[in-house]
């Protein structure tokens, strides 16, 4: 479910969930960890799409997604192209989604997926198209039977983790159809995208692989 900014108790929520996955549990140092508090509360939480996984009143699960055209330094996002969509008019399409987080309890059941499908209609829904996420070695397959596609050369995240930049282009259904994604009725059954768009991400992926491939 998509969180408001007048939902404080979901938000921290949220924050704790992050804090016990990712300093209690992974014993990562983020940035904006409040030891005292047991948070990890972030600027780009102010600004983004917040949402929670419910099971039983507890928040099992999170994600983050801030469009492009609300980042105010591209600088963190060395890996990511984040300058080549810029430059285009369809910029305000592109949304990054980060901290998607889900309690270990719950990650051998259906709730992953039932998280990231809430995420992508909802983002959808408020006009992103275009979803870049980083994806964790291993989960990279499951994110590839999703429909997203990797785009940039991996590499070991701020937090720790090895990471490769991965795209979900909602303007090329037909890929989707051809895979029988879980996402496809994340959008309208007639909804065929741009094919604009869809030229100019295809182009982004091909070439990126081209330089993987000469390096």
């Amino acid at each position: 479910m998509l969180v408001d900014q007048h939902q404080s108790q979901l938000r921290q929520h949220i924050y704790k969930l992050r804090y016990n996955i990712l300093v209690t549990e992974q014993h990562k140092q983020p940035t904006y960890a409040d030891h005292s508090n047991k948070l990890v509360k972030e600027p780009l939480d102010d600004t983004g799409l917040l949402f929670a996984h419910i099971d039983a009143d507890e928040g099992i699960g999170s994600c983050r997604v801030n469009r492009l055209t609300d980042l105010q330094d591209l600088s963190g996002y060395p890996y990511h192209c984040l300058d080549y969509f810029s430059q285009h008019a369809f910029a305000h399409q592109v949304g990054i989604a980060s901290r998607l987080l889900l309690h270990p309890s719950y990650r051998r059941t259906n709730a992953f997926k039932l998280l990231v499908k809430s995420v992508v209609k909802t983002a959808f829904d408020n006009g992103i198209s275009i979803l870049i996420i980083d994806g964790v070695l291993s989960l990279e397959r499951l994110y590839f039977k999703l429909g997203f596609l990797p785009y940039g050369i991996p590499f070991t995240h701020k937090d720790g983790m090895e990471v490769t930049p991965m795209i979900l282009d909602a303007n090329n259904q037909n890929r989707l159809r051809e895979i029988n994604s879980l996402l496809l009725d994340c959008y309208p059954a007639n909804y065929c995208g741009s094919e604009a768009i869809k030229t100019k991400v295809d182009g982004l992926i091909k070439l990126r692989h081209e330089l993987e491939v000469l390096s």
